[in-house]
């Protein structure tokens, strides 16, 4: 399990993905964006749709857990507090809580994260 924490760009997993292999995760706990609490889910707001390009990955909600391979932003892994996904590139797993790049400042709270080989 690894502590993931809001503030950082980049929160290193200690997990060593196989490109095609298949994962398993689960994300627990809450973290807060400025005044708003969510999980590793993220959130949506009506009046943020303007700002939406400026998250790291704009298709993804604000805040929602995010995982690359090596810092590689190329094919990102949008995660949540459950699922499953294929490891896209062989490295290490890297996440983060998906702000826009300038703003972690504000943000705080910690995410508890188990990968594992499915």
């Amino acid at each position: 399990m690894v502590t993931v924490d809001s503030r950082l760009k980049w929160n290193d997993t200690g997990t060593d993905l196989i490109q095609g292999k298949q994962y398993r995760y689960r994300a627990t706990g809450s973290w807060q964006d400025w005044y708003i609490v969510c999980d590793a889910n993220g959130y949506s707001r009506w009046m943020l749709w303007l700002f939406g390009w400026m998250r790291r990955v704009p298709v993804a909600h604000w805040f929602q857990l995010i995982g690359v391979v090596d810092k590689a932003m190329s094919h990102p892994i949008r995660m949540g507090i459950e699922g499953t996904f294929t490891a896209p590139a062989s490295g290490r797993l890297w996440v983060f809580a998906n702000d826009a790049a300038f703003a972690y400042g504000n943000n705080t709270g910690t995410i508890e994260l188990q990968v594992w080989p499915d």
